[in-house]
């Protein structure tokens, strides 16, 4: 009797052990989330739930056969919880004794979930049952196009982002477990320029607008073959502009490689004259007046004009430098640091050639008619007339 009723009380030890351990493992049951994502936008969706290969049956005759379609529906509850349903429909719910587990399927479109930002292209799931103290002890998930793992477990994110069909995320326990899953299915990157905080820019993605930006720097999200472009000419304020020699690059996988724009900044200078004159010279070329072009900051310039010297009949212009629009002197080497409205200075020469010349002539008019009256009073000494010598011969005849 002895070695029976040893026997007995052992069977009972047992079965009391593992009606306590199941009844601890109800409330924490070993989640499985499995998500599949077509190129149509649809989402399908398992969750499979299991106490353990040991403790299946138990927990299958003493919780789950009890009422199934609590055990259904909370599920179900849980997946529209982790997405933020608000469309779905139940595909099934049942037993899977390979897995030693019941599962529930059900399918959404992507844009029945509030856990999906369109514009950004991600898609983020929560874990519903962490706070209950059980967690997803896995969440797979396939994809037939493109996407990235942007999960917020990661502290980091990765210099380098591979596209990829599958993910999949383990947790050992409910300590390990994260409370949030992301998917990207485009590539988070920053675009930055070296304009001024105070500058508004665009910033576009193969040719479409995507952001409007005043600052350095904004966070874009982009895919694999995607190109990134800005303006190419901002202009910021009179005579001030931005000009970017490279304004569009290919999408670069790395995100912590920010893709910069460079904008040199450019002045409008411009060139005129009071007095008509034939061209100018701006670093040996020539253009005609009135001439107006852009200039990077910072640049030499030597600047003159054609002809620098305009005769006149008694004063000459000679062309001596620039003066801007504030009144400031400049000469014609200069360098570019502001927006400039410059116009030809000219200073008054005497034209020398023509007045000598002038006074020359003023002479000769002066003393042409004085040699005239000297030549003619000679001629009356030389030459008398014919009465003096008449008179002269009857004088010496008298005589």
């Amino acid at each position: 009797m002895k070695p029976l009723t040893t026997i007995l009380l052992l069977l009972l030890i047992a079965a009391f052990n593992m009606s306590s351990a199941v009844g601890e493992k109800q409330l924490r049951l070993q989640r499985t989330l499995e998500v599949r994502i077509l190129l149509n936008s649809t989402v399908l969706v398992r969750v499979s739930s299991t106490p353990g290969a040991y403790y299946w049956q138990y927990f299958k005759d003493s919780f789950y056969n009890l009422n199934r379609s609590y055990w259904h529906s909370q599920a179900i509850d849980m997946i529209i919880q982790a997405f933020g349903l608000t469309g779905y429909r139940v595909l099934g719910a049942g037993e899977d004794e390979a897995k030693y587990a019941f599962i529930v399927e059900l399918v959404f479109q992507l844009e029945d979930s509030r856990r999906y930002v369109e514009r950004n292209g991600t898609l983020s799931i929560l874990d519903p049952y962490k706070p209950s103290g059980e967690y997803f002890s896995s969440v797979r998930v396939e994809s037939e196009g493109n996407m990235y793992d942007c999960s917020p477990r990661d502290k980091a994110w990765p210099r380098i982002w591979y596209s990829t069909h599958e993910l999949e995320w383990r947790n050992a326990d409910l300590s390990d477990a994260p409370e949030e899953y992301g998917i990207c299915f485009k590539i988070p990157l920053r675009i930055a320029s070296n304009l001024p905080r105070d500058v508004a820019w665009r910033i576009y993605l193969n040719s479409e607008p995507v952001a409007d930006v005043k600052g350095e720097a904004s966070l874009i999200y982009v895919n694999e073959d995607d190109k990134v472009s800005v303006d190419r000419i901002i202009e910021d304020q009179e005579g001030v502009r931005y000009v970017c020699g490279f304004h569009t690059l290919p999408a670069a996988l790395e995100v912590n490689r920010t893709l910069s724009f460079n904008y040199i900044r450019e002045y409008r200078v411009s060139l005129d004259s009071r007095i008509k004159i034939e061209a100018v010279s701006v670093n040996g070329y020539r253009h005609n007046l009135p001439y107006e072009f852009w200039t990077a900051e910072n640049t030499s310039l030597s600047v003159s004009v054609i002809p620098v010297v305009i005769e006149g009949s008694f004063t000459n212009h000679v062309f001596d430098g620039w003066e801007d629009s504030d009144g400031a002197r400049l000469s014609v080497n200069f360098t570019v640091g502001r927006p400039m409205r410059l116009t030809a200075v000219w200073r008054e020469e005497l034209n020398i050639a023509n007045t000598v010349i002038v006074v020359s002539a003023l002479i000769l008019a002066f003393l042409i008619p004085e040699l005239r009256k000297r030549v003619s009073v000679e001629i009356i000494w030389e030459k008398p007339s014919e009465q003096t010598r008449e008179r002269d011969g009857k004088q010496r005849q008298d005589v």
